[in-house]
């Protein structure tokens, strides 16, 4: 990856960088540092880019990794707001290539997806997602690690899904969900993959705010950044990372069990047979258009 500085006039921009594969020129992300409208502070815009529906691949998952290592380490920059460029997407899930691919290219790309929620989890500056269509899957994992969440009305849903398309939900995506909406409305939604618009998800927490327009979501994800930096960081931070410790410290502790099942996914009949169906539908989808 390499990183080029460009100069913007957007809005309050001050800066954004944009992050592309250099042999490709593949542009999975742009970065946007921006003053908030009444301080001295600035805050980063993360806005997914990978047409069509900001699919993770290893590229996605390392270059949104790189962005918020960078985004940590630099002290003018309070907060973040995680979004996406493409209409319709926050992000469709896991591209089902890297499933399809070599075992260890399936491997390091989970490992790495694992490492990059649990740092979104964990993150010291605050993090809002800002949901402007549909998020299924690792993209709903996503949104869960954020600590605040603001989502499109419409018919965008939110959710884990893999039970509606035949597969269990992995054990710390689960986990993420319960720690969203409590463990009563979790077993009602994850046993059968069901997804929910903005306005149900907004009914039991799962995201904080449900609005009308891309405008507005961004604009409550910037509240909700504002409201955080209002208070010292040390109490806000030390504060989290006892609430959040337990996930962190289960998934740490539990990270080879899961990439061992993981490898098992990987040579399952069932698993496989099922991840083949959906990704000939996709495909038959795209091919339609």
């Amino acid at each position: 990856l390499k990183m080029i500085r460009l100069s913007s006039s957007i809005g309050r921009a001050s800066s954004f960088f944009v992050r592309r594969l250099s042999s490709t020129g593949v542009q999975p992300l742009v970065v946007e540092k921006q003053k908030f409208p009444s301080k001295e502070d600035h805050y980063a815009i993360i806005r997914m880019t990978r047409a069509p529906a900001n699919l993770f691949d290893q590229l996605q998952a390392d270059s949104l990794t790189k962005a918020l290592q960078e985004i940590e380490t630099d002290n003018t920059i309070r907060g973040v707001i995680l979004t996406s460029a493409i209409p319709g997407f926050f992000s469709g899930g896991i591209d089902l290539k890297m499933f399809m691919g070599g075992d260890d290219e399936w491997l390091h790309f989970w490992d790495t997806t694992r490492n990059l929620v649990l740092k979104i989890h964990q993150f010291p500056k605050h993090i809002a997602a800002a949901i402007p269509g549909h998020c299924p899957g690792i993209g709903a994992g996503i949104v869960f690690a954020c600590h605040s969440r603001h989502m499109l009305q419409g018919k965008f849903r939110l959710g884990l899904n893999e039970p509606a398309i035949g597969l269990p939900v992995p054990e710390w995506l689960g986990d993420l969900c319960v720690n969203t909406v409590g463990q009563r409305y979790a077993e009602r939604l994850l046993p059968i993959g069901r997804q929910l618009v903005a306005e149900e998800a907004e009914k039991i927490l799962m995201v904080d705010s449900s609005h009308s327009s891309v405008e507005e979501v961004e604009a409550a994800a910037l509240k909700s950044l504002e409201s955080a930096i209002s208070v010292p960081d040390f109490a806000r931070r030390t504060t989290l990372e006892y609430l959040r410790a337990p996930f962190a410290e289960k998934m740490i502790g539990h990270r080879e069990a899961d990439m061992n099942a993981a490898a098992r996914a990987k040579k399952d009949p069932v698993v496989i047979k099922t991840l083949q169906a959906v990704y000939q539908q996709i495909k038959g989808k795209k091919a339609e258009k």
